[in-house]
């Protein structure tokens, strides 16, 4: 009898975690999905501000370093040289154990370092 409650107690648990994930994990999953697609687009239409917006987004929800990398271009295109600074070097701290090429992020840096001082004569 005590093995046919456990056996019990464990398949209405099984059935309750199912429900949970398909009622919560999901649509997280999708919603992940989607703003990464959107992002993309915006990104790949050259709509700077909408790219920075949605890849802001999406290093709040999921963050990875080709995002960080994104973001820091779109603010760069954007002309906000010190989010892009910022959002740079946050690339680059998680870019190099998770496989984002460091020279994309090198190049960055850089593209914001001779913009910010092109208007000081450094370069």
């Amino acid at each position: 009898m005590r093995r046919v409650m456990t056996l019990y107690a464990v398949n209405a648990w099984l059935l309750l975690s199912g429900a949970a994930m398909a009622l919560g994990g999901a649509p997280q999953e999708a919603s992940t999905t989607q703003l990464g697609t959107a992002a993309a687009a915006a990104y790949e239409a050259e709509n700077w501000s909408e790219a920075a917006k949605l890849y802001g987004q999406m290093v709040e929800t999921a963050p990875n370093p080709r995002a960080w990398y994104r973001l820091g271009m779109s603010f760069y295109k954007s002309g906000k040289q010190e989010q892009a600074m910022e959002a740079f070097e946050k690339g680059r701290a998680q870019g190099l154990p998770r496989g984002l090429p460091p020279q994309l992020v090198e190049y960055g840096i850089a593209a914001v370092f001779v913009e910010t001082r092109a208007g000081h004569g450094s370069f």
